[in-house]
């Protein structure tokens, strides 16, 4: 039986939840990559050989990838770094001990490299130039003669830590993926907020402007984060600013009138700006009832009817600007008193 010694928790913590590899997992991966305990002996036993070979294939790795432009520009400046590191990866596989800190420093690797944008296709391709530089090790007559084997051994050792390649593989290509959809699944969150930015112009006044198209997911993102805009804030009155919406069809106007009924049921008002008659034609073959709802045609305008709901009075300025709008008398007075006018 392959021992596997492990924490009590989690190997792999920074995994998701359904993709965590517990210590049965890590059993059930050596089983199916037919890793035996005879390999990994066979490892242990080569170790202190192949450990001495761990400097010469860090240098031949990171000469291999500085042979290609795309590759070598991910680790410009950092290749004496790396070196080292690299070094520290070939001992590890070469000592044969899988235990907890063995799985998760593969899965380090997966972390790291998808944090640094690495691409699948250089990342795969570095584990298959391990295999390569792990059997050309192992043709080479005087490191057999030190392993104590004839080309045989050397064969199956070959076959051993290629199995161990391949397992390192697996962990680390799971990581580097739950990793990148960690990633792009912020990165969409991101967008969602930035596609629908609620603003707030006034004192519990807030606008929301729709642009793009609108479908369920999205439409859900913009209530959730409307409805949660209004609570916090107080809202009193809510701006729904549907100017940038290209098109108003069935989903997209039962979407926003949801919208308004939910930010009503909060004890806010919603005014709708920005229909167009096109739309307005749309929403009346719809045959939504419209009796309730405040529109405006234009985002002006409906803030200046919510200034109103809020008490407010909107005064135009004179032309001239704020000092044409002081009395004449006032600005005399200051002209006579040599103050700046």
């Amino acid at each position: 039986m392959i021992e596997v010694r492990s924490r009590a928790a989690d190997l792999l913590q920074g995994v998701p939840e359904g993709r965590r590899l517990t210590e049965a997992e890590v059993r059930e991966r050596l089983g199916f990559l037919c890793i035996t305990d005879a390999d990994l002996d066979l490892v242990r036993r080569a170790g202190p050989v192949l450990e001495e070979l761990a400097e010469r294939f860090a240098g031949l790795f990171y000469e291999h990838l500085q042979r290609y432009p795309a590759s070598a520009a991910l680790i410009r400046g950092r290749v004496d770094a790396l070196r080292v590191t690299q070094a520290e990866y070939f001992r590890q596989l070469a000592a044969g001990n899988v235990d907890a800190a063995y799985v998760e420093s593969r899965a380090q690797v997966g972390r790291t490299h998808e944090r640094l944008g690495m691409p699948l296709k250089w990342y795969t391709g570095a584990f298959c130039f391990y295999i390569q530089a792990i059997g050309g090790f192992l043709q080479e007559e005087p490191v057999r003669t030190r392993l104590g084997v004839d080309a045989l051994g050397a064969w199956e050792l070959a076959g051993a830590l290629t199995k161990l390649v391949f397992f390192d593989m697996s962990i680390a290509n799971d990581v580097y993926i739950d990793a990148l959809v960690e990633t792009t699944r912020n990165q969409e969150a991101a967008l969602r907020e930035l596609s629908a930015p609620v603003i707030e112009v006034w004192e519990r006044t807030l606008v929301l402007p729709l642009v793009g198209t609108m479908d369920t997911h999205r439409a859900q993102d913009v209530t959730e984060s409307l409805l949660t805009a209004v609570m916090e804030r107080r809202a009193r009155v809510v701006i729904l600013d549907i100017t940038g919406l290209p098109v108003m069809d069935t989903s997209t106007a039962n979407h926003i009138f949801k919208a308004i009924r939910a930010v009503e049921l909060l004890g806010a008002t919603a005014i709708v700006t920005g229909i167009r008659p096109a739309i307005a034609q749309t929403v009346v073959s719809l045959g939504i009832d419209t009796a309730q709802l405040r529109t405006q045609a234009r985002l002006v305008d409906g803030l200046r009817s919510a200034l109103e709901l809020l008490g407010q009075r909107v005064v135009e300025a004179p032309r001239g600007g704020a000092e044409a709008a002081r009395p004449l008398g006032e600005r005399m007075r200051d002209e006579v008193d040599g103050r700046p006018a």
